[in-house]
């Protein structure tokens, strides 16, 4: 068994790794040979931050708590978050568990095209998969988005805060397919799709490898790259303050 020494050495060491992979200022990079570099389409809006947008909202609590609560829909802060999929997989991130509602509506129309409500089982990074029996995204439409924080299910018009997200589908790019093929890691293929300005294909190929592994640095450091690419960096710190404290040795 190892010694209480050991393991606080052990702590120590994996905190100023990891302090050294993702404790950076916004925009660097500590795999900078590595780091996905994500292709924003056409003409973007620069230096716009999710907190000019309403991606997210911080510091909010239910009626009667004292906990704090963060949500973010995970879109790019300056430009609609495009896809080639007829149903994307959404993501939010959310540090509580409490319900959340999603609502997708086109643009422009009336009504819903879809809701549902999820319930996170950890904090973090909360994967939305379209459903099936909801109609398929229609190619050069424009969508939006949103999450809502449900306080009490049974009084669902009570939230506690809601943010929203901008979602459009395209045509495949002709030359995804041939990127794919030569995309050997997980790496190479969320490039493959951010060389393609398809931002929710992208976030999914590395949130989807982050629940999946949660223990993988480097795959957490790339999301955390990646967020702050697009003006997530609210997001982007709520991650990276959750690594750290996670690896934090208790003495």
């Amino acid at each position: 068994m190892p010694s209480k020494f050991t393991t606080l050495v052990t702590s120590i060491l994996a905190l100023v790794s990891l302090q050294t992979f993702i404790a950076t200022s916004p925009n660097q990079s500590a795999f900078a040979k590595n780091t996905i570099k994500y292709q924003p389409p056409g003409r973007v809006s620069p230096g716009r931050t999710e907190s000019s947008g309403t991606r997210s909202i911080g510091d909010t609590r239910c009626p009667g708590s004292q906990k704090s609560l963060f949500l973010a829909t995970l879109s790019p802060a300056n430009h609609i978050g495009q896809t080639s999929l007829a149903r994307p997989t959404l993501y939010a991130y959310f540090t509580g568990n409490e319900t959340l509602e999603i609502r997708l509506r086109q643009v422009g129309k009336l009504g819903v095209v879809w809701k549902q409500t999820i319930q996170p089982k950890t904090p973090g990074f909360q994967a939305i998969s379209y459903p099936k029996n909801a109609p398929e995204l229609i190619t050069g439409e424009n969508y939006s988005w949103s999450a809502s924080i449900i306080c009490n299910p049974a009084e669902s018009y009570k939230i506690a805060g809601i943010t929203y997200a901008s979602l459009t589908r395209i045509e495949e790019p002709p030359t995804l397919q041939d990127l794919l093929k030569n995309s050997k890691t997980v790496n190479d293929r969320a490039q493959s799709y951010a060389n393609s300005s398809l931002w929710y294909e992208a976030l999914d190929t590395l949130a989807a490898e982050k629940l999946n592994n949660s223990e993988d640095i480097a795959i957490q450091t790339e999301l955390i790259n990646l967020l702050e690419q697009v003006g997530l960096n609210k997001t982007a710190k709520q991650e990276r303050d959750h690594a750290i404290k996670k690896v934090q040795p208790k003495i």
